[in-house]
């Protein structure tokens, strides 16, 4: 079975909300995917950075179009280790607003549907 990093974004937005929680809820849910910590490739946290190098692939959940998670790991040379992109703004149509509230229905319906494509991650 391969093994995959999630990388969800933490920001003060609905989006970044929704994105953070979305990676913990696959991180649960699948035993081969598990968040890794985006800005350990910043620094010489080798352990923490060493694993998205381990892994067999990346999967990205941006919360909007400006994609700060997948331009960060392009620019460490991970952009080929990306498998599955989600951009909520983009992908599910969710308009982005301040604050750190969004909607439960929502975030169910995006997590289904994410759940259901990477159930044909080999």
């Amino acid at each position: 079975m391969k093994n995959y990093a999630v990388v969800g974004y933490m920001g003060r937005s609905n989006v970044g909300q929704m994105s953070a929680r979305l990676a913990i809820e696959l991180d649960r849910r699948f035993p081969n995917i598990n968040i890794r910590c985006l800005p350990a490739l910043s620094g010489d946290s080798s352990p923490a950075k060493d694993k998205f190098f381990e892994d067999d692939g990346v999967i990205v959940i941006d919360g909007c179009k400006l994609r700060c998670i997948s331009r960060t790991l392009k620019n460490y040379g991970l952009g080929d280790k990306i498998v599955r992109h989600y951009v909520l703004d983009e992908d599910f149509g969710i308009e982005k607003t301040p604050g750190l509230s969004y909607e439960e229905e929502v975030f169910r319906k995006v997590l289904d549907k994410i759940i259901e494509d990477l159930k044909n991650l080999d």
